[in-house]
């Protein structure tokens, strides 16, 4: 079963205690295309719940993200943003 992005976050914030927000978060394509082919700001939600920083949350569920074979590459930017670049 191939996962979503959006359940591909979810599971790795799970695996860390982290609830996600509901709805689910959204990811849009960056403004920047250097940014990657989208990007989602739930670390900054969650660690506005959590009272923790946003950039060590993004980290945790980067680290802790399940492989997919359509993710191409995955980072931490600015103050939390998770950005990913598909493959073709």
């Amino acid at each position: 079963m191939k996962l979503l992005p959006s359940q591909l976050v979810a599971e790795a914030a799970a695996g860390l205690g982290l609830h996600p927000p509901h709805p689910e978060p959204k990811f849009e394509p960056p403004k920047q295309k250097a940014h990657g082919d989208f990007a989602t700001n739930v670390a900054l939600q969650l660690a506005s719940r959590a009272g923790v920083n946003p950039r060590e949350v993004a980290e945790a569920i980067l680290a802790a993200l399940p492989p997919a074979e359509f993710v191409e590459k995955a980072e931490v930017a600015g103050p939390g943003f998770l950005n990913f670049w598909v493959t073709d």
